[in-house]
């Protein structure tokens, strides 16, 4: 006689004892397993540990990714701009040449504690500061009297890459970059406790040159502008 896997004699076989198997059929070779074919503790631990050890670090790679924002870009700007905020207080910008693939980063730029919070999307702008033709990249750095300050990174057409000017070349005092007219900038900055001052550069022979001072009614208006 043939008996399917499983078969229990109806003389063992009660009503509520039938009713189970009906739902929950029962398996022979389960359940008389040989204690050497079941799963060691070894064995299950060998596996578990180092999913355990994964699921432990994952999160700390998601904690140290920095968080990345697109920077706005002019229509047929050719870099691709972000700024990565490393902490609350530092953060580089990230730069994509869209033709050749390479990457410049500006590192370890950094600026007051607690400004990043509240200016994430003020970190990079990209305007072209010169009037050469090609849109530069400013990023904010720490000024005087707890001021945030610009600093330029001017494009060069030879080597496709964002530079800063020399020294020598560059502004006096550190302070807000703001474009007056084509090529020409005006800096505003603290040169006291209390005392704001503007002043004009325009770019000339390959370097930033101060225009005459501004007159006090330019002076009045910044002074009034900060408050």
């Amino acid at each position: 006689m043939l008996r399917r896997k499983g078969y229990i004699p109806p003389r063992f076989m009660t009503k509520d004892k039938a009713r189970i198997i009906a739902f929950f059929p029962f398996d022979r070779s389960r359940a008389f397993r040989r204690p050497s074919e079941s799963p060691s503790r070894k064995d299950t631990m060998k596996h578990l540990i180092p999913a355990l050890l994964l699921a432990a670090v994952l999160p700390s790679f998601a904690a140290d990714a920095p968080k990345t924002r697109a920077v706005p870009a002019p229509k047929g700007f050719p870099f691709a701009v972000e700024t990565q905020i490393l902490s609350e207080d530092s953060y580089q910008v990230k730069i994509t040449d869209k033709k050749t693939g390479k990457v410049q980063t500006i590192e370890d730029l950094t600026v007051f504690s607690g400004f990043i919070e509240g200016n994430a999307d003020d970190l990079a702008t990209i305007r072209d500061y010169n009037g050469d033709g090609h849109p530069d990249i400013a990023v904010r750095v720490i000024g005087g009297y707890t001021l945030p300050a610009d600093e330029l990174y001017l494009f060069d057409p030879a080597t496709r890459q964002f530079k800063t000017v020399p020294e020598d070349k560059d502004f006096v005092r550190s302070g807000s970059a703001e474009i007056i007219r084509k090529g020409c900038v005006r800096v505003d900055y603290k040169n006291s406790a209390r005392d704001y001052t503007q002043d004009d550069y325009c770019w000339k022979n390959g370097g930033w040159q101060l225009q005459r001072p501004n007159n006090a009614k330019a002076h009045k208006a910044a002074k009034a502008r900060r408050k």
